[in-house]
């Protein structure tokens, strides 16, 4: 059983399959990708989506069974596993969630997090604040200025540096379409309120509030693993193992490298 339809579950289905095993892939999602999903959406990530296709192509060449639309509750892999093959052992790999930081206000309606920007899923509109710039804070406000060139906007960042973490030249690269639309930057501050129409940041340094408009609010303030299905997993069963983001945050090609480790290593 592989859960998980994001890049490391197709990897590792691929790499049982090429063995000779007979992986059953769950996604609870109504088609592949997983992540891949969001990645693509911002402007010039056309490559990625060449990358989903191809995988699923590869799952699909190689008879690989995928149940889509399918949650991989321990019920539902219990059930497989008295199957008449029984069951050699599990892949989890359904990925993470975004971080909802525990400030007051958070479940303010005018709150949402940047997969769902990205998606479509919600609207972002009036004065607006980007929380984390990481890759995908920097991909929402490019996003955003790509709809709206004279969007009001603001990004803060807990960190020194506006988009830590991503390599030199890519950060590089995603801030020169963004400067030239003069968001307001704010290093080293952090969420700490959501008010009516404005958010509250401190300042880390110095400990001072201020205050600034903010008609939405998106969070890309990164993710957590969704590991409860694998404790339960690893409750009940034998040979679980994990790729992916259920692991801890990673990029795509980590992904997919734990997935082929995942699937080349496992012994029943």
């Amino acid at each position: 059983a592989v859960i998980g339809g994001g890049p490391a579950g197709m990897e590792a289905a691929r790499v049982l399959a090429l063995r000779g095993f007979k992986p059953v892939l769950f996604e609870k999602e109504d088609r592949l990708g997983g992540t891949l999903n969001i990645a693509d959406r911002p402007p010039l990530k056309d490559k990625i989506t060449a990358l989903t296709a191809s995988m699923v192509a590869e799952l699909q060449a190689l008879n690989v069974e995928i149940r889509l639309g399918t949650e991989a509750t321990a019920e539902a892999i219990r059930e497989l596993a008295s199957g008449g093959s029984g069951l050699a052992g599990i892949v989890v790999a359904c990925g993470a969630r975004p971080f909802i930081p525990d400030v007051p206000g958070i479940d303010n309606e005018r709150v949402v997090t940047a997969e769902d920007v990205l998606t479509g899923s919600a609207s972002a509109s009036g004065r607006i604040c980007i929380i984390g710039s990481g890759l995908t804070g920097l991909e929402t406000a490019e996003k955003l200025f790509a709809g709206n060139p004279d969007a009001e906007l603001s990004i803060v960042e807990m960190l020194p540096e506006i988009g830590p973490g991503i390599f030199g030249a890519i950060r590089n690269d995603a801030l020169s379409r963004i400067t030239p639309h003069a968001p307001d930057l704010y290093p080293e501050h952090r969420l700490v309120a959501v008010g009516d129409g404005t958010v509250t940041l401190e300042h880390l340094p110095s400990g001072e509030k201020k205050e600034l408009p903010a008609d939405t609010v998106i969070l890309a303030a990164g993710i957590r693993p969704q590991n409860q299905l694998m404790q339960e997993l690893q409750e009940s069963f034998d040979n679980v193992c994990a790729a992916g983001d259920v692991r801890g945050g990673g990029r795509i090609a980590a992904a997919v490298r734990q997935g082929f480790e995942a699937g080349y290593t496992f012994r029943p």
